[in-house]
């Protein structure tokens, strides 16, 4: 019986290349957001900053650490008195996740204004967050409007030995330096060091100068200038108005660089490799040149060259994406085809736009700048290098077109070999359909367990729910309202209200609604056509129902012999009956033929058939997102 099903599993699967061509002459534009040449640089408001951070850090070879002195100057730009500051200290989670305790640091005292400065330790109940990262800093007499402080603090970073086989060393030094809180709105913003999440800062001008031997290289966000004295390099960097200032140590990389016109702007991309990964240039700089080109219609790239490090594959550092600077992963063999590389590219170049250049609370808002990334990124790579292509791996290691069912030791044992087009929006539909329980956007992301429910939160729900919503709302007006969005809130705070408030503009009621129903629930969807009946000559009763609590409009395609008629419901009910008359014979009935819906939890039941002799009558388009999603689930369940 095992074999019986397999066999009729693979018949099934053999009509999907064809169902793949006819889905790519269906497939509507993939051009990104906007189409107008607004600069969000250009139309940036005058972004009022408080903080300036002077940092001098030295790397000791013979101690293996990073010595800090560090002077804040805090300027009270609002109209209250300041009696506290809240200050993070530096954690080690996000530089070495796999260990937390590698790094150490320490630091015996503040002084504001010279005097020694009383603090204490702030505890937040939460086991994601970093105990003993979040003070608490008393200000003697208070500091009154446009008054302004002196922080100094000196500390020692301590590095962990890293022993492996490759001959590269590498830091990411991510959350190393002493940081106030953001006052936001008359409000601190305080929370202790995340696990995983990106520490909220407020835009702040930075004056830092990094000395390291020189057999070392750096990576900076910004520009940087560099002198030799004596086989130490001084690395000096002023950048303004940036939310952190974060960089990479490392020995064992080599520097490429090379220039590109960019919206009519000369780009130098800086780029560092391992050997054995010089076939990974060219890509960097193609795929950096298209999306930056394409991103420059919602905003001017602001800086004048952007740095790019090939992690090692070594330790657990994860991409990464700074203002200007990013990190990545890559394989050793990753064919274009996959479009794995070419997507995360331009999920951190998408970042550097929504989680850069537009500063929202990743803490409590992650997807407000990790799912905009995502739902931009896979623009950008559709637009620029077509469609994707579903592929396993031989030995978890070469990718091999096709899909991929059971495997035993990264060997697969059930497949089919062929060209399969992944449609828009189901790169993560199985992480969807697994993690239901942690799909509400409402929930402030650290309250989610672990880093795998935290990126269904913040990713994968996000980028279908957009990709849904700009079905629903229509391509134009969405782009207007996002680009509406990016104007608005270059160099500033957004929260998901504002977001909300900005998608919501000339959209109707209905859609109103059902952006609430997205971005403020947890609910599912789930529509199905549960009966045509034939109650007299010519009149039909279809019964539709609302089997998952979510709520969505959809449209019923009634199928006669000789034409078709639309019915529109609000989806609000449980159940509705449609009564039709028609002097053709009613043969089969269809919602959502235009997959609006990508979060809808089972395609099969979208259609009914009064005879299976006009199977052939119904829209290709289910029948590709039933293969597709069934194919995900046997392989989220078998991988």
């Amino acid at each position: 019986m095992r074999i019986l099903k397999i066999l009729i599993l693979l018949l099934i699967l053999a009509g999907i290349s064809i169902v793949g061509d006819m889905l790519n002459e269906k497939n509507a534009s993939n051009n990104l957001i906007v189409t107008d040449n607004k600069s969000l640089v250009d139309s940036q408001p005058n972004t009022r900053v408080r903080t300036n951070y002077k940092i001098d850090a030295e790397y000791q070879k013979t101690t293996h650490s990073i010595n800090v002195d560090e002077i804040i100057t805090w300027k009270n730009i609002d109209s209250i008195q300041v009696y506290t500051l809240f200050l993070n200290l530096p954690a080690s989670s996000n530089i070495y996740k796999d260990d937390p305790t590698k790094l150490t640091y320490s630091i015996n005292s503040f002084e504001i204004n010279g005097v020694k400065a009383d603090f204490e330790f702030i505890s937040f109940e939460n086991r994601n967050f970093i105990d003993s990262s979040l003070v608490r800093l008393e200000i003697p007499n208070g500091l009154k409007s446009n008054e302004t402080l002196l922080i100094t603090t000196q500390f020692n970073i301590v590095l962990p030995d890293e022993s492996n086989w490759s001959d590269v060393q590498f830091y990411n030094f991510e959350n190393w330096y002493v940081t106030v809180s953001p006052l936001v709105d008359g409000k601190f913003n305080s929370f202790p060091t995340h696990n995983y999440i990106e520490t909220y800062l407020e835009y702040s001008n930075f004056d830092v100068t990094i000395k390291c031997p020189e057999e070392y290289k750096i990576a900076l966000p910004g520009e940087f200038n560099s002198e030799n004295h004596n086989g130490i390099n001084f690395h000096t960097s002023a950048t303004k108005n940036i939310s952190r200032f974060n960089w990479f140590l490392f020995a064992g990389l080599t520097k490429h660089s090379e220039k590109a016109n960019i919206h009519s702007k000369e780009i130098t991309f800086d780029i560092f490799t391992q050997d054995g990964k010089d076939n990974y240039i060219e890509r960097y700089i193609d795929g950096a040149t298209k999306y930056l080109e394409t991103l420059s219609s919602i905003g001017t790239y602001p800086f004048n060259s952007l740095s790019i490090v090939d992690i090692p594959n070594i330790g657990q550092i994860e991409n990464k994406s700074y203002p200007n600077l990013i990190a990545l992963n890559t394989d050793l063999i990753s064919p274009t085809k996959t479009q794995k590389f070419e997507y995360q590219l331009a999920l951190v170049i998408a970042e550097q736009y929504f989680g850069n250049l537009i500063n929202s609370n990743n803490i409590k808002e992650a997807w407000l700048s990790k799912g905009l990334s995502s739902y931009v990124a896979e623009k950008l790579v559709r637009t620029h290098y077509g469609e994707l292509y579903s592929y396993f791996n031989i030995a978890d290691f070469y990718p091999v077109y096709g899909l991929h069912f059971m495997s035993y030791a990264g060997i697969p044992l059930i497949y089919i070999v062929s060209d399969q087009v992944i449609p828009e929006g189901a790169r993560y539909l199985n992480e969807y359909y697994k993690n239901l329980p942690y799909t509400n956007l409402a929930t402030q992301s650290y309250l989610y367990p672990n880093i795998e429910t935290y990126h269904v939160s913040s990713v994968a729900k996000p980028q279908i729910a957009l990709l849904t919503l700009e079905k629903m709302i229509g391509k134009e007006k969405f782009k207007k309202n996002l680009e509406e969005y990016s104007l608005s809130f270059i160099s500033n705070y957004p929260t998901a209200h504002d977001f909300g408030h900005m998608m919501a503009s000339n959209c109707s009621q209905e859609n109103r609604e059902f952006y609430k129903e997205l971005f403020g629930s947890d609910n599912s969807f789930d529509y199905a056509i549960r009966s045509i009946t034939k109650q007299g000559d010519e009149l039909y009763e279809i019964m539709v129902e609302r089997i998952e609590n979510g709520v969505i409009p959809i449209v019923v395609n009634v199928i006669t012999e000789t034409d078709t008629t639309k019915l529109h419901w609000d989806g609000k009910d449980r159940f509705k009956i449609f009564t039709i008359t028609s002097s053709s014979e009613v043969i089969s009935a269809e919602l959502d033929s235009e997959n609006k819906n990508l979060l809808d939890l089972n395609y099969a039941n979208n259609s009914y058939i009064v005879k299976e002799k006009y199977w052939g009558s119904i829209s290709y388009a289910t029948r590709v997102f039933f293969w597709f999603q069934n194919a995900l689930m046997l392989i989220g369940g078998k991988g």
